[in-house]
């Protein structure tokens, strides 16, 4: 027997699945204690809610879930919503409890596949990453909260994963980021990313699938769909809740928090967002042309989250890509010290990389490893962005260390951009097919 009682020379999917396994069971145990923080279900109410609101023929955006939570979904959600509010909360929490998790799993197998963990006879090591990886993030604050509250992160991070890992031959690939974006708007900066990484048939899927569930929202809903469109209640990122609050997450949300209200910051918040938004899907772009697939879908992830006016905490469960980008850059024959070799296009296609990274390959990798680390460690147990005063407008009068560990989420992604830039400038031209 080896080490926790595992029989030397087990399997990669059993100890993936033991770890998964004492990870739920962690998760499990202290929910059941404290159901209030780990399992209050308050958005999956909401969107109970709504469904509801909807059979009744009342257009839920005139609305306010308890006097005080304005609906923010696109009609098409209502449509969604409004099937699942045929089952009660109850049954509601347990299916998308095990919807969510199983949607973090197909994420993390898809991206350990385009971090070149792929083929047939790596498909234990896969299945053990996967599983073990799963449990670990289960301590990521983000999946926590995303459990916690049934939202839907996780489900659609799975759906853009898993559409842009198809091969770009493939005639439907794009209708899963424009469905998801026609559930959440924040995903349409994957059409963008589609468009400068040149897959342009992708886009136009994409563009396509959601100019339908529009057509669609019209269709089946059209006084819920005027008043979201043509009300351009999709521009009105106050209704979501307060901007500078902690949860929010965002470079918008520092810089309130910073400057002390909403209009200060306005300004600042637009160079900032068409800096780091330009900025961020170049490098995407950049990251796709280089062969790092994977790396370029997390990088356009990371500026949606930073460029977005309102990212709660819970929506950063991206982050958990770190782990599967880490293993990537390190097994990458490019990230060996004096390393130079051939390299795997994610899903753009494969070819020859030229690297000349001298080291630098392994010690930007193994940065981006630490900062997961950091990521784990900090926003999970610790909770680290929730120490400072947070009720009451509080955040406005953050100061130094304060203002660091409340904005920790945005410091990490301004970051992680850096690294990325700077691991990316040490590659070599590709040569080959794209």
């Amino acid at each position: 027997m080896g080490a926790f009682g595992i029989p030397a020379g087990a399997s990669p999917p059993l100890i993936g699945g033991l770890v998964f396994a004492v990870a739920l069971g962690a998760y499990v145990v202290a929910a059941v204690h404290d159901p209030r923080h780990l399992w209050s279900m308050i958005d999956l109410d909401v969107y109970r809610w709504g469904g509801e609101m909807a059979r009744q023929h009342r257009n839920v955006y005139d609305l306010k879930y308890g006097g005080f939570l304005s609906f923010t979904y696109t009609p098409l959600a209502v449509l969604a919503f409004e099937l699942m509010s045929h089952l009660s909360l109850a049954v509601l929490r347990f299916v998308m409890t095990g919807a969510s998790l199983a949607a973090l799993v197909v994420a993390l197998w898809v991206a350990f596949g385009l971090a070149g963990v792929s083929g047939a006879e790596q498909r234990p090591r896969r299945a053990g990453l996967t599983l073990g990886t799963a449990g670990l993030v289960l301590g990521l604050e983000p999946v926590m909260q995303t459990l916690g509250f049934g939202q839907i992160n996780l489900l659609l991070m799975a759906l853009v994963l898993v559409d842009l890992a198809q091969p770009d031959s493939r005639r439907w690939k794009g209708a899963g980021v424009g469905l998801a974006a026609a559930i959440k708007l924040t995903p349409a900066i994957f059409v963008a990313y589609l468009v400068l990484t040149r897959r342009l048939r992708a886009a136009a899927v994409a563009c396509a699938t959601f100019a339908a569930t529009v057509a669609l929202g019209f269709l089946t809903l059209p006084a819920p769909s005027r008043r979201f469109w043509f009300g351009r209640l999709f521009l009105n990122s106050e209704r979501v809740g307060g901007v500078a609050y902690a949860g929010n997450q965002s470079v918008n949300g520092a810089l309130v928090r910073l400057f002390g209200g909403v209009s200060q910051a306005r300004p600042v918040w637009f160079a900032a967002a068409l800096l780091i938004g330009g900025g961020g899907l170049l490098l995407a772009a950049w990251a796709s042309r280089r062969g790092e697939e994977l790396l370029g879908i997390a990088t356009c992830a990371l500026t949606a989250l930073l460029v977005s006016p309102i990212s709660w905490s819970h929506h950063w469960v991206w982050v958990v890509l770190l782990v599967p980008c880490g293993v990537r850059l390190l097994r990458d024959p490019r990230s060996a010290l004096g390393g130079t070799g051939t390299g795997t296009g994610g899903g753009t296609g494969t070819g020859t990389i030229v690297g000349t990274g001298g080291g630098t390959g392994a010690w930007i990798g193994g940065w981006l490893g630490l900062a997961g680390l950091i990521a784990l460690f900090l926003a999970g147990p610790v909770r680290l962005i929730w120490r400072p005063p947070h009720t009451g407008d509080l955040e406005y009068g953050w100061h130094g260390a304060q203002l660091i560990a409340g904005n920790l989420y945005v410091l990490l992604g301004l970051i992680l951009l850096a690294m990325t830039a700077a691991y990316l400038s040490r590659l070599g031209p590709r040569q080959g097919a794209g």
